[in-house]
């Protein structure tokens, strides 16, 4: 089970790990969950933050780090300063919010998404820096899994062409690996994701 970029990862979603704990309790164990957003938008958060600390010295990526630390509630004094560390988290990203989203295919509606799909190759690495981690890292590492089930958590809109990307990209590979979409943005768009003609997911 996988999360796929591209949302805010200061606010994991946590239908994934109900999901797992619900196959545990059924006596499915062999599962595994994997934040594959976190990773990247680590990297964005570090770049634009340098950036705009050039200019801005209150906008440092140590201090962030900190406060995530903090956030984490080690130990007693760690509580004692969430709430500075929250409202640092939450300023900074409002900061660095904007340069991120000019880096990521803004989902204006379900055809523009599809049409954005369909215009990206298949068959060469692009050089946007989303699309060539999902390619060259996300990709690889669902392969050497090889899981024989993969589902895919798409919870905002701005994941969606990601997920679609990242499915197309396995199946073309591992045709064989079945690939479930789920979560809330697959429940309102359920008639257009049926409707759509593709064929890279198996089920919703």
């Amino acid at each position: 089970m996988a999360f796929v970029p591209m949302c805010n990862h200061e606010q994991p979603h946590l239908g994934l790990p109900m999901l797992k704990a619900y196959l545990t309790q059924k006596g499915i164990c062999n599962t595994c969950i994997i934040d594959y957003n976190v990773h990247i938008m680590d990297k964005f958060v570090k770049k634009y933050m340098e950036e705009l600390g050039n200019t801005d010295p209150s906008i440092c990526y140590d201090t962030y780090t900190k406060a995530k630390k903090i956030m984490k509630g080690f130990n007693a004094s760690d509580y004692l300063k969430s709430g500075w560390a929250s409202e640092y988290i939450a300023e900074k990203m409002i900061q660095v919010g904007g340069k991120i989203s000019k880096n990521c295919f803004d989902p204006v509606s379900f055809q523009a998404i599809l049409n954005e799909y369909h215009s990206t190759p298949e068959d060469a690495v692009p050089s946007d820096s989303l699309l060539s981690y999902l390619y060259l890292e996300v990709v690889v590492d669902i392969l050497e899994k090889a899981p024989k089930i993969l589902a895919l958590s798409v919870t905002f809109a701005s994941q969606i062409y990601y997920a679609l990307i990242l499915c197309r990209q396995v199946k073309s590979i591992r045709p064989d690996i079945k690939i479930i979409l789920g979560g809330v943005q697959i429940s309102l768009f359920e008639s257009a994701f049926l409707h759509s003609g593709l064929t890279c997911f198996d089920a919703l």
